[in-house]
């Protein structure tokens, strides 16, 4: 069949299952209900929105070139789109299910630019990595420095409530 073709024929697939799933969320709502989220557009303040689509592009953007940076490592020169474009499809496949757009976006990377999977997928795994690091550095900078406020959360909503429901009280 003609690449154009299968193109369309999953364009119209994909377009379709989105006005299902639109159509799904919203076809059991009141009128009252209706009226509100009608209400909700006209008084968002539009500013912030644009403000977090910037951001929320930007941070794609960012982990685009973050991933072309270690594919460079490895020898691969994948192109800005097609990484960007396996970026987008593994935050797509992971809605579906969870960890499945790693390899997902490493599989679009191989079928683009030829980039042996176990290489893409070392990448991948080297990134989680980073970010679990940095995750914990920012853990560890939060509970330094805001150990106070923790503290007090903790002595006036947790450990009441481990009391009661365990009688560990001292």
């Amino acid at each position: 069949m003609n690449k154009w073709v299968i193109t369309i024929i999953k364009f119209v697939l994909f377009l379709g299952l989105g006005i299902f799933i639109a159509y799904i969320s919203i076809h059991n709502l009141t009128p009252e209900q209706t009226a509100e989220i009608i209400q909700s557009f006209r008084n968002a303040n539009y500013t912030w929105v644009l403000i977090s689509i910037a951001v929320g592009i930007l941070s794609h953007v960012m982990r685009t070139l973050r991933w072309q940076l270690l594919l460079e490592t490895v020898g691969e020169t994948p192109s800005f789109r097609n990484t960007m474009i396996a970026v987008m499809i593994g935050y797509f496949a992971n809605m579906a299910f969870p960890r499945l757009g790693e390899v997902t976006r490493c599989g679009i990377l191989h079928n683009s630019d030829r980039i042996p999977v176990n290489k893409s997928l070392g990448t991948v795994i080297t990134e989680r990595i980073i970010d679990l690091v940095t995750f914990l550095i920012l853990l560890g900078v939060v509970f330094v420095t805001q150990f106070d406020v923790l503290n007090s959360f903790f002595s006036e909503k947790i450990f009441p409530q481990f009391d009661q429901k365990f009688g560990l009280g001292a």
